[in-house]
């Protein structure tokens, strides 16, 4: 007993494990931007939906977002910011989109990018970009990225080609990132 409580004093006493929790979840996030999302549904897109929320208004669209259509085509970039409310260590991301397939030949991703950054200051970090395959219909990536403290961040999409510009506008399902609060 005397041993336990020694190591103890001594700091050899097993740690306490950090938790693999989405940290952008939507309670923990404010979005600060994004490019225009759809107009044409009955109803109103909510970026918060991406992380977790059930904001959005359209039917058949819950947790996901389509940016505005008809508005660039092929290449165009999209993008959503946010931040948490406090600075957060992630060692792993979620990207999730649609198309349109096996129906349509629509919303078609080409590329994305997450950054992320310490503070408004700085520039922004690449923590993960990557092709994307396209006609997949729902398409979920996951990484393991070396762990990064970050409190702002950005994704950026790039619209993939379609058989109907007025309908490229891509579909995201969920962002995710697992790590923990960083404690000041």
């Amino acid at each position: 007993m005397v041993q336990i409580a020694l190591l103890a004093l001594l700091g050899f006493a097993s740690q306490a494990t950090l938790h693999d929790v989405d940290v952008w979840f939507c309670p923990y996030i404010e979005i600060t931007g994004h490019t225009p999302f759809d107009h044409t549904p009955t109803g109103v897109y909510d970026a918060r939906d991406v992380f977790g929320a059930s904001a959005g208004t359209v039917r058949g669209e819950a947790g996901r977002v389509v940016f505005e259509d008809d508005s660039g085509g092929p290449g165009q970039p999209d993008f959503i910011e946010w931040n948490t409310k406090a600075a957060v260590a992630i060692q792993r991301l979620i990207v999730s989109w649609q198309d349109d397939t096996p129906g349509n030949n629509w919303r078609n991703l080409a590329h994305f990018w997450i950054y992320g950054r310490k503070t408004v200051a700085e520039p922004w970090q690449i923590l993960w970009q990557e092709e994307t395959p396209s006609q997949v219909g729902q398409y979920t990536l996951e990484k393991k990225i070396p762990e990064v403290q970050d409190q702002f961040f950005r994704a950026e999409f790039i619209r993939g080609g379609a058989t109907d510009l007025q309908s490229d506008g891509p579909r995201i399902c969920a962002l995710e990132a697992y790590g923990h609060t960083v404690q000041p």
